[in-house]
Formats: C-alpha cells, sequence, structure tokens
C-alpha cells in the first residue's frame, strides 16, 4: 500500500501543476475572518500611509474654498484644495468654530478629505500619527486598545471608526476586550443597511458580551439559518454560539448543521471556520469536542475533508490531521485538487507531531 509520502509526492508529480491553486495558503487567514465583503482600508490606514495631513477650515477670503490652519505631518498645501465647502458644511463650522476637517496626501498623490474631526477626533488622529511607526508595520495590541475604548465613544464618527478598526483584530485579541457597547446597542443597528459592513463584528462582540439578550438573538439566527440555502454570517453567528455557550454551543452546531446531510457544502464551511478559529484559543475540552464533532462529520461526508484541511491549515493549526485522514482511507476524495490539499495537510500534521515529540 502506497505510504502518504508517496501519495503526495506521486499526487506533486502528476497533478500538481493544476491543483496549486486550490492548496490552502498558509497564513493567509484574515482577521476576525468572517466577512462577506471586501473590507475596505480604514481612515486610520489611510493616515500612516500618508506623506501630508493637515487640518482646514472654510478660507477667510473665500467661504466656499478651505485654506489649511494646522500641518500635524508633512508640508501643508502649496496650491489650493481641490475642494468645495458646501452651505451645510460652513454653517456647522460657523457654529463649531473649534472643528475642522482632516484632509491627507499620499506621496504623489492628490489631497483627499479623511472625516470631518471635532476635538476628540483631532486628537485621535494625533495618537494615530505619533504611533506611525510601528503601527503602519502591524496591527499592534496598543492600536487595538486605543480603538476598544473608543466603541463607547458619543461621537458616531469615531464609534464607527472603531468598530472598523477592533474588525482587524485576531480574534485571540478580540477576545481580551472589555466590551464597552450594550447588546441593545449592538443589535440596534445588526440588521439596518447602514449597519452591514458592520454585522460580522457585531455579531462577534454579542459572543463576546455573554449578555442573554445576545444569546437569544445567536440562537435564533442559527435556528432559522438551517433551512435557508445560504447563510450569510453563519460563521461569525457560529463563532459567537461557541464564546456563549462553549460545549453547548459546538453540539449546537454539529445537530444543527454538522450531522444534517442536506447542508450545502459553502454553509457547512462557514461552520468549519468558526470551529478551525475557537480551535487555536480553546480549553483541552473544547478542542476535543471540536475533534469529536468534525470527526463524525467527515465519517458521515467525507467531501468537508477539505474544507476541514483549509481552514485549519490556512491557520497553521495541524491538530486535525488524524481527523482529515479518514477520508484519506476510505479513498473518499476524487478530485484531484482536494486529494492533494487534504493529503498535503495530513503529512504537515505527522511531521509538526513528529516535532513536537522530538522537542519534548
Amino acid at each position: 500500500m502506497m505510504q502518504l509520502t508517496q501519495f503526495v509526492s506521486h499526487l506533486g508529480r502528476t497533478v500538481f501543476p493544476l491543483i496549486v491553486a486550490a492548496a490552502f495558503t498558509i497564513g493567509q487567514a484574515t482577521a476576525c475572518g468572517f466577512h462577506y465583503y471586501i473590507p475596505e482600508n480604514t481612515s486610520v490606514d489611510r493616515l500612516l500611509q500618508s506623506k501630508d495631513v493637515i487640518l482646514a477650515r472654510p478660507s477667510r477670503q473665500n467661504r466656499f474654498e478651505f485654506e489649511a490652519t494646522k500641518v500635524l505631518r508633512g508640508q501643508g498645501p502649496s496650491e489650493k484644495l481641490p475642494f468645495l465647502v458646501s452651505t451645510v458644511l460652513r454653517k456647522k463650522m460657523e457654529l463649531n468654530p473649534e472643528d475642522h476637517v482632516v484632509l491627507e496626501r499620499a506621496p504623489e498623490g492628490a489631497w483627499k478629505h479623511v472625516s470631518y474631526a471635532n476635538a476628540a477626533y483631532v486628537e485621535m488622529v494625533e495618537s494615530v500619527l505619533a504611533n506611525s511607526d510601528t503601527w503602519s508595520r502591524d496591527y499592534t495590541p496598543d492600536r487595538f486598545a486605543m480603538f476598544a475604548k473608543l466603541l463607547s465613544s458619543p461621537d458616531p464618527a469615531l464609534k464607527e471608526l472603531a468598530l472598523r478598526e477592533v474588525d482587524k483584530a485576531p480574534y485571540a485579541m478580540l477576545r481580551q476586550i472589555d466590551v464597552s457597547l450594550s447588546s441593545e446597542d449592538l443589535l440596534s443597528q445588526l440588521w439596518t443597511i447602514k449597519g452591514i459592513p458592520f454585522q460580522s463584528i457585531r455579531i462577534l462582540l454579542l459572543g463576546l458580551s455573554g449578555d442573554d439578550a445576545a444569546r437569544v438573538e445567536i440562537h435564533r439566527f442559527i435556528g432559522i439559518s438551517k433551512g435557508k440555502e445560504r447563510a450569510e454570517n453563519l460563521g461569525a453567528f457560529s463563532a459567537a454560539l461557541v464564546e456563549l455557550d462553549g460545549l453547548d454551543g459546538v453540539a449546537r452546531l454539529e445537530t444543527t448543521y454538522l450531522t444534517d446531510t442536506s447542508q450545502p457544502l459553502p454553509k457547512l464551511e462557514q461552520v468549519v471556520e468558526a470551529l478551525a478559529i475557537h480551535n487555536a484559543v480553546a480549553s483541552f475540552e473544547l478542542h476535543k469536542a471540536i475533534t469529536d464533532a468534525l470527526s463524525r462529520m467527515i465519517l458521515q461526508r467525507p467531501e468537508t475533508a477539505p474544507m476541514v484541511a483549509r481552514q485549519f491549515g490556512n491557520r497553521q493549526d495541524w491538530s486535525q490531521g488524524a481527523t482529515v485522514a479518514l477520508a484519506l482511507k476510505n479513498k473518499a476524495i476524487k478530485n484531484p485538487a482536494e486529494q492533494f490539499m487534504v493529503a498535503s495537510y495530513v503529512s504537515r500534521a505527522q511531521r509538526a507531531q513528529l516535532s513536537d515529540r522530538v522537542e519534548n
């Protein structure tokens, strides 16, 4: 019988050129991992990448034009700023003489509007620029901590920016947050059109809140989504469920989705992704519950093995090697690309296990 390493080598020689794009990409997991939209750079990212940053107000010579009032980074404009001051904005700024607009310019770029800014917003901008050396290289704990505190800001612009910023955090970092938003606040915007870009992070924060109102909404969604062909953000709701209910949450996901053979594979993958994210921070008992649930799923539906390999492999989590190998032993995976991905994952898992034995 062909050994696993020989099998992987054989696949690599025969079909690798056709399937390399389908194999998992190590280390490419996104921050929270549950976006079904393409996350845009936040205003903070734009500030960090900028060459010049200024504060501006309507010009004293021409009230329909802006003039720089303070340079926060780089140089002020040598040309006329390319923005028209609307009547509404001009009247608002006349009533608030301490407010500004923040403008930034990327290297060799044009001036762009960042935000209307009261004193609190300006203070945030100055803090971002003061930390640009480290924050422009990585999403750091202190960047996360600063915006986590701003989640309860009374300023809508700062609160919205804070949501976008904490949405960037890896789940292990997000779990450290002291949720300052009430469940009522989180739920109030959960299903609104304006709230759609922030839905996944609101769901995860609901899970971290430990609140009964959050539990009711999460249980409701998990239940009603079972009969739907598609369920956007099922992954975020699944992660929130496990965060709230632990072992009982894993059991609910198994009985509702993993053991239901009628569930479409894209929906199951969202649940598997949530379990993979939790597995990285799980207790021994929760880790065992996740592994056992996935093992039963793969035995029942071997075609789910590639999604387990993909989601855990993307996170360099090799704990599911024996689980995924169940599908290889039964030769239940027919697609060459999926064969390669699963076999590669099992091979990496075996090497990781051997390395742990040597080290210990």
